[in-house]
């Protein structure tokens, strides 16, 4: 079984991202709830998607990603247009 989060209620997190839009408002959690809600009710339909991360652990960080791309230069082209919209 699989949950729908179409009609997830919006987390505090996004609720204070919508007043204060800035990327260091709320949680990766609140993000991903955000995005599956937008896939489950059709808003967004990607193609492909890489989530990028950095877990600290012992005071020791390290970076991690996952990606769901037809190949890694889609991976690349989405992180390369993502940096470049950063930049803007």
């Amino acid at each position: 079984m699989t949950e729908d989060f179409a009609n997830h209620p919006l987390t505090i997190g996004e609720l204070q991202r919508q007043k204060i839009p800035s990327c260091d408002v709320g949680k990766p959690r609140d993000i991903l709830i955000e995005m599956l809600r937008d896939i489950d009710s059709g808003k967004a339909n990607p193609t492909a998607m890489v989530i990028c991360y950095r877990q600290d652990e012992d005071g020791d960080s390290f970076s991690r990603f996952i990606s769901a791309c037809p190949d890694g230069l889609v991976a690349q082209g989405l992180l390369t247009r993502i940096l470049y919209r950063m930049n803007e």
